[in-house]
């Protein structure tokens, strides 16, 4: 009778931190998904219109905090979508055996280049035991028509 090799079972039950490795391109490729429109454009034309606007060069999202920096982009699209992220990342810490609590810094930065509709991403989560994720660069694109964010806001168009 031949032996059984079992030992790729071995801490199965286990969580496993190389699991999460993919979870900041995920949450960079949640955030700016197509199916995230709003009125006139999608995340990526909102993020670079209201940059412009700002003018600024680099955003983060701070998505445990549910904020961003600069706070003049804590207004609808932007604060909407943060709900989403932080369920992303509690439904894989659970699915994979961790704590939803886990994760105790998640950030996404969005770098402009000036006159280009290039965003420069980059995520990073930190877990309780100081392991750090990430993932970047990656590239995002902006293919709206410009506007002014700011418009829309005080015109009531958009929700603040």
């Amino acid at each position: 009778m031949a032996s059984t090799d079992i030992s790729h079972f071995k801490n199965s039950t286990m969580p496993q931190k190389k699991r999460l490795n993919g979870l900041p391109h995920d949450l960079i490729k949640s955030y700016f998904a197509t199916d995230k429109y709003c009125v006139c454009g999608y995340m990526a034309d909102w993020m670079l219109n209201t940059a412009k606007r700002l003018n600024i060069d680099e955003i983060t999202i701070d998505i445990i905090n549910q904020t961003h920096i600069p706070s003049e982009m804590n207004f609808h699209p932007f604060t909407f979508e943060l709900p989403y992220l932080k369920a992303i990342i509690e439904r894989t810490l659970t699915h994979n055996g961790f704590d939803k609590d886990f994760i105790n810094e998640a950030k996404i930065k969005v770098e402009f280049i000036k006159e280009s509709k290039k965003l420069i991403c980059h995520a990073w989560l930190v877990d309780r035991e100081n392991n750090k994720y990430s993932v970047g660069p990656l590239t995002e694109l902006s293919y709206g028509e410009e506007f002014n964010p700011f418009d829309l806001k005080e015109n009531k168009k958009i929700d603040n």
